[in-house]
């Protein structure tokens, strides 16, 4: 549904503060306040309802989203999850692989040497694409609230629609928006949603200047990947309907 001008609806989230147009989706600065704002809330006004404690697990998800977040570094994140995703090498028994020591080496780029030491800790065990793949600093965990999930889920839709408009490239060879969208719906309906995660991110316009973009998609993939997949999906039985009507 659109509205313009007078006609807007604004929708209020009267527990948090937090206020966004039905007819503009939050942008991610809005996202973060419908998350940060309403767990600020739910636990009595303290900013965190743990305490920070040092441990492989919590200190390997810290350095991996301040990986996500820097523009510098967003790059070697996106190229590191690629290499752990996507197969492009065969194996002596002639299966296809992952390259995770390339991905290992996208990460280090940059990196301090405590960092470097951590992630070639967390390299060792079967936990770094998991790790890669759900860094994010919205919420903590899986502890999302529905304030939170709203506004992630509203702005989630409006970049999948940003990936369904954007031009092809320069490359006349190389895939636009709606073929994007194509393999990643066809990504998720095998069941490889890492892989469809990889192709999602990929597919956002100009990396380095969006990654808090890439942070409310990566979000919304903890949150519930199946329904981020339904929304890559409703991409395509419109697209499909347009091409036929258009014939």
């Amino acid at each position: 549904m659109y509205f313009s001008g007078s006609a807007v609806m604004v929708c209020f989230f009267a527990s948090v503060g937090v206020v966004f147009a039905q007819s503009a989706p939050p942008q991610p600065a809005e996202v973060r306040a419908a998350c940060q704002d309403e767990a600020y809330s739910a636990y009595g006004g303290t900013q965190s309802k743990k305490p920070d404690t040092h441990n492989i697990e919590s200190d390997t998800k810290a350095v991996l989203a301040a990986k996500w977040s820097d523009s510098n570094t967003v790059v070697h994140a996106l190229r590191a999850l690629g290499y752990l995703t996507v197969p492009t090498k065969l194996n002596k028994r002639g299966f296809v692989e992952p390259h995770p020591a390339e991905a290992l080496t996208e990460l280090e780029s940059g990196s301090s040497p405590s960092d470097k030491d951590l992630l070639e800790a967390v390299s060792k065990s079967s936990g770094l694409l998991d790790d890669l793949a759900q860094a994010q600093t919205l919420f903590k965990g899986t502890d999302v609230t529905p304030v939170c999930e709203k506004a992630v889920f509203a702005s989630a839709k409006q970049l999948i629609d940003i990936i369904y408009q954007s031009a092809p490239p320069t490359d006349p060879k190389g895939p636009g928006g709606k073929q994007k969208i194509v393999e990643i719906d066809e990504a998720f309906g095998g069941s490889d949603n890492h892989v469809a995660l990889y192709l999602l991110l990929n597919a956002y316009p100009n990396p380095e200047a969006n990654t808090d973009k890439l942070e409310i998609l990566r979000a919304a993939f903890v949150i519930d990947a199946k329904r981020l997949a339904k929304l890559v999906s409703d991409k395509i039985a419109p697209a499909a309907k347009q091409t036929t009507a258009s014939n």
